[in-house]
């Protein structure tokens, strides 16, 4: 009788077991190939280090390779996800970049024809090598884990573009002087790079500008809704844009515009 009741435990207890094991592998499996919106996988977990190379500079901006290159370094070691290493062999990851375009040109000007507001304009692109001394990578290969095409290539992200466009004013309040906004267009861009790397896209960054909010239109975001959301049906997002022109056509006009949001055209 105790035999069979030991047989019984045991036979309870061994599904649980193998049902655990397989949750675990999927977890695991979830944790490393969850895919971004880009397409773009995430860095899978047996690359725990990055090193980052100083960017090739295509523009006239001299300083601007270390303050990137220092800002990068504390923006990934306080993610925590990759540690930054001071010497690339021991490093699983390689980051390269290239700052195609910093430039800075006036936004406003007074009455006297004096640039009140700057636009400050930040284009880089970036890629991430693997080490192919990588102990991550050897032992993946030695197990005869399957690779993704990306990772038998040896590389992760490949020339993806970065933009950030930030505006200042030292004339004006609320003030600040070219350095430190020269620094928060660093700082923004290094935050920018860090997500897709990691994530593979920034979209949960992007500004007004970027999703297609005009702000030539003088319309406040509560005034009229951004004409580019996932969750607008077609239909509706058409007559959002049709109202859009109509908007700038009166504005062109010197007529008050009309704004309108998605939920009055939907009680329309």
């Amino acid at each position: 009788m105790k035999r069979l009741a030991v047989i019984l435990l045991a036979l309870l207890l061994w599904p649980g077991c193998k049902s655990s094991d397989q949750s675990q592998k999927k977890a695991d499996t979830l944790t490393e190939t969850v895919a971004a919106f880009s397409g773009d996988e995430v860095i899978p977990l047996r690359y725990r280090s990055i090193y980052i190379h100083n960017f090739d500079n295509q523009s006239f901006k001299a300083d601007i390779v270390g303050r990137l290159k220092q800002r990068l370094q504390v923006e990934f070691q306080s993610e925590g996800r990759l540690k930054v290493t001071m010497v690339k062999e021991d490093a699983d990851l390689w980051l390269y970049g290239k700052i195609d375009l910093f430039q800075e040109v006036p936004r406003t000007f007074d009455n006297f024809g004096r640039p009140n507001m700057f636009m400050v304009t930040m284009l880089v692109t970036v890629k991430v090598r693997i080490n192919p001394e990588s102990p991550g990578y050897l032992e993946a290969q030695e197990k005869n884990k399957e690779l993704d095409a990306r990772e038998a290539d040896g590389i992760l992200l490949d020339n993806k573009p970065v933009r950030l466009d930030i505006t200042y004013t030292s004339r004006l309040p609320p003030f600040e002087s070219q350095f430190s906004a020269h620094q928060r267009l660093i700082d923004g861009i290094s935050l920018r790079i860090r997500k897709t790397v990691l994530e593979g896209w920034y979209s949960d960054l992007k500004t007004d500008i970027e999703l297609g909010y005009d702000p030539k239109l003088g319309v406040k975001e509560d005034e009229i809704e951004r004409v580019i959301r996932k969750d607008i049906p077609k239909e509706q997002r058409e007559e959002i844009i049709q109202r859009n022109e109509e908007i700038k056509k009166q504005m062109e006009s010197n007529e008050q515009p009309e704004f309108m949001t998605p939920d009055q055209i939907q009680k329309k």
